[in-house]
């Protein structure tokens, strides 16, 4: 799977199809029950960040997502940011894209390139933002 969208190698040669429940965080602003949109689904090179502006960059054309909800729920405790954030379920199926494994971000971390590149996967917001006090 290979888009022109995409740095050649990418997505890496050792990520495999997806499967499974996912978690990813998502515009402040969104309810339990919303269905996230492009905002949520956005490409790190087009979203404020490390990779903005870097097309050039494999993980920068991929989706950051979570495994377990553990994870993520406890990244949120502890950043200001992440808990800033709505939190959004979606389920991934092999034609949806590959996955790669990125514990070295945070535990049950995976970079997700999605199929088709622009694809706006059906999900929905399990959590909404909160303050950390």
């Amino acid at each position: 799977m290979h888009d022109d969208s995409m740095p050649e190698a990418c997505p890496p040669p050792d990520s495999e199809p997806g499967q499974g429940v996912f978690y990813r965080l998502g515009e402040k602003h969104l309810k339990v029950g919303d269905v996230p949109g492009k905002g949520t689904w956005r490409k790190p090179y087009k979203a404020k960040g490390p990779n903005y502006g870097r097309s050039d960059v494999c993980e920068a054309h991929a989706f950051s997502i979570f495994e377990s909800l553990n994870s993520i729920q406890g990244a949120r405790e502890i950043s200001p940011w992440a808990a800033g954030k709505s939190l959004a379920r979606v389920e991934v199926t092999p034609e949806m894209g590959n996955l790669l494994e990125t514990q070295s971000i945070a535990d049950s971390h995976y970079e997700w390139w999605s199929n088709p590149y622009n694809l706006i996967p059906e999900s929905v917001v399990i959590d909404e933002a909160r303050e950390l006090s």
